[in-house]
């Protein structure tokens, strides 16, 4: 990569020159000479060249960069992860799609259709411009392959899944992604909105929605620097320059019919491709469906961020949308652990609240401390449910406890540990809701004691509210 320090010095000695030449007098070549003076030659070098260093995985020494690797140079000044932009396997574990299953069945039994956005990656939509030798090593069709039998097993569970796969086939110059960022553009927004439009519209769905008339203009030009520059500068040093994307606005038109609605049938819960206004892509949903969009998205949230903030909310429980568009990349959705669904499902529901309680207590727990008993069935009355039908709700008086260990005792003797840690952008102020075990060694034992261990430093001793309740479903 270029030395910054040399281009700096480079264009402060142009800078320099050009107000020198104002300041001499101007010379008029002579009539006879007007013909000897040609034309003033231009030379462009190419920008930026990755270092070899960045093909050392040892260098990734962060966790921001470890989700980054290993950075290889494209054409066009383009960079590319090869663990994540040219991976050619997309997988989910079977039994996250059977909870995702159920996340179906719950949600549709509140009225709220799933449209999913398992975003294409970047080699599927881009891999014209990978060098020749890393476009030879690249299975291109394995790779798509794979892709189209991951969206069909998320519609064979129910979810709506438009024909994202469509996109490797673009015959125009649209650049889908940024050249140096794992985010799309605008333009790959705009193209993702139209095409969930052209899915819903004609559907019964789409037809019952209520609407209205939403106009996007272009307004001005925006600056977009790249991740993927920021983690070539840590490694390589030097820099790339920002990419140059127009920017847009929407807005209803002036007769947009419904005023200011409450809350609009369209919800919108996604990672920051949908949280970032840069990329615009609320706007072009509003234009696409000339309907308007709750938009619950949050930038770093990951898969599961944005919905464990916005079920429990009033805006979910009093009013569930009809259309709930949740997006997330795929190598998100494929890295879940399965006790990551056992605390998003429940707050479908919303936990225990609104329910009878089988269990209920409260105490204290210390900063440092060791497990301390909250919930224990036992004594005079045991509650012989089993634990597939049960949930737990936790409510910390400290609203930044974030991370927490449970252990849970089983009627027969078996125990397990579920260490549950909520997402850095997502406010759950305290509250922990979960399934306990629905796997076959476990679920037909009633819960005889849970413990719990705060994780999250403690500046002072706080009270736990816990709640055992049935699951409706």
């Amino acid at each position: 990569m270029r030395n910054p320090g040399v281009r700096c010095a480079a264009r402060w000695a142009a800078f320099a020159a050009a107000w020198l030449a104002l300041l001499l007098p101007i010379v008029l070549p002579a009539a006879a000479d007007t013909a000897a003076v040609s034309a003033p030659v231009y030379v462009a070098d190419t920008c930026c060249t990755l270092c070899p260093r960045a093909a050392n995985p040892e260098v990734y020494i962060t966790r921001f960069m470890r989700d980054h690797r290993l950075l290889i140079q494209g054409k066009d000044d383009w960079l590319f992860r090869t663990e994540v932009d040219l991976a050619t396997k997309f997988t989910v574990d079977e039994a996250t799609y059977a909870d995702l299953a159920r996340m179906v069945v719950d949600l549709r039994a509140r009225g709220t259709q799933v449209l999913l956005i398992d975003l294409p990656p970047r080699g599927l939509l881009a891999a014209r411009h990978l060098l020749p030798r890393e476009r030879a090593n690249y299975d291109f069709a394995a790779a798509l392959a794979s892709y189209q039998q991951a969206l069909q097993r998320f519609r064979d569970i129910g979810f709506l899944v438009p024909a994202y796969d469509q996109l490797a086939a673009q015959t125009d110059d649209t650049e889908y992604y940024f050249h140096r960022d794992g985010h799309w553009t605008p333009d790959g927004a705009r193209r993702t909105a139209e095409l969930i439009a052209i899915t819903l519209k004609g559907s019964p769905l789409y037809a019952s929605l209520r609407r209205g008339s939403f106009v996007t203009r272009a307004v001005g030009q925006q600056r977009h620097p790249g991740v993927l520059s920021i983690v070539a500068a840590q490694i390589c040093g030097g820099s790339y320059p920002s990419e140059v994307v127009s920017g847009y606005s929407t807005a209803p038109s002036e007769n947009y019919p419904f005023g200011d609605e409450p809350v609009p049938e369209i919800t919108l819960a996604g990672t920051s491709y949908s949280a970032s206004s840069a990329y615009h892509f609320m706007g072009f949903l509003q234009t696409a469906l000339q309907a308007d969009v709750l938009n619950t998205s949050i930038a770093g949230g990951s898969y599961d961020g944005a919905l464990m903030q916005y079920l429990p909310s009033d805006a979910f429980q009093q009013h569930p949308p009809r259309l709930l568009i949740w997006e997330f990349s795929h190598p998100q959705i494929a890295a879940v652990h399965r006790t990551q669904m056992r605390r998003l499902i429940p707050l479908i529901g919303n936990g225990c609240v609104g329910k009878a309680a089988l269990l209920a207590s409260q105490a204290k727990l210390t900063p440092g401390a060791d497990f301390a008993e909250v919930l224990f069935n036992g004594g005079e009355h045991l509650i012989d449910e089993k634990s597939r039908n049960l949930i737990v709700d936790l409510q910390f008086g400290d609203p930044a406890v974030k991370e927490i260990i449970g252990e849970a005792w089983y009627l027969d003797g078996k125990h397990e540990l579920l260490k549950v840690r909520m997402n850095d952008f997502t406010r759950t102020n305290g509250r922990f809701v979960f399934e306990l075990n629905r796997e076959p060694d476990f679920a037909e034992q009633p819960l005889i004691d849970l413990r719990v261990q705060v994780v999250s430093p403690l500046a002072a001793a706080t009270d736990v509210s816990a709640t055992l309740c049935r699951s409706p479903s």
